[in-house]
């Protein structure tokens, strides 16, 4: 493989370097680069193996730039966090994949990737969050609870193949890790339960919500306070 086509061809990218001093709102410690790069170590340590996930874990928020406007409140104030103000990204994972399959193939041939299938992991990879989020403001009904477990379930293994939904738990939780204020315990959770091939019985899948709801509210604290 030469250097034409090896990862530090994407890092050299316009598009990625473009994320340098990009800052997002409370949910992120970083800037997007920053962000990106921890990103990448996560998947890079998960994943030695798998330089599909790498190379889409580094490229899931490049749609960030061109979709990044500022947060307002519903009176028309700009939002601050951490001492700047607070972005927002519209549809930063469509816009991510649009940019991907609009980039040279020979990028991804040249490291054996499919440009297609990188931009597919790109423009879902919030599909994990979306739920997840369900899971945990819900924690203490356990109908719903068990509707948003179910309905992760169809999204990943009955909406996507078994492989894509592999993929896209696999760049969820190293966009998790690199926000910086990843709670791993609840992540490897998340991991478990979607790993499982049946349903969790009532018993335990109220327990492992109750866990992540707590857990939710933990992590809560601790944005708010900067606390790492």
């Amino acid at each position: 493989m030469t250097n034409e086509y090896s990862i530090n061809a994407f890092w050299n990218l316009p598009e990625v370097k473009a994320m340098r001093g990009q800052m997002q709102n409370e949910w992120h410690r970083f800037d997007v680069y920053k962000h990106t790069k921890k990103v990448y170590m996560s998947a890079l340590e998960r994943n030695l193996n798998s330089m599909k996930i790498i190379v889409a874990s580094m490229l899931h928020d490049i749609g960030k730039i061109p979709t990044a406007k500022i947060s307002q409140d519903d009176e028309g104030n700009i939002r601050y966090s951490h001492g700047h103000a607070c972005y927002q990204f519209p549809d930063h994972a469509q816009k991510g994949k649009e940019m991907i399959l609009a980039m040279p193939e020979k990028f991804f041939s040249g490291m054996s990737l499919n440009q297609e299938n990188i931009a597919d992991i790109v423009g879902k990879h919030h599909m994990v969050q979306k739920h997840v989020t369900k899971i945990r403001t819900s924690a203490d009904n356990i109908k719903e609870v068990q509707r948003c477990l179910e309905n992760l379930k169809d999204d990943f293994y009955v909406g996507e193949s078994e492989c894509m939904g592999r993929d896209l738990l696999e760049v969820f939780y190293s966009d998790s890790v690199g926000k910086g204020y990843s709670d791993k315990i609840e992540l490897e959770m998340i991991v478990y339960h979607m790993l499982q091939n049946n349903s969790l019985d009532q018993k335990r899948l109220q327990k492992t919500a109750l866990k992540m709801h707590k857990r939710y509210d933990l992590n809560r604290y601790r944005i708010q306070n900067r606390v790492r």
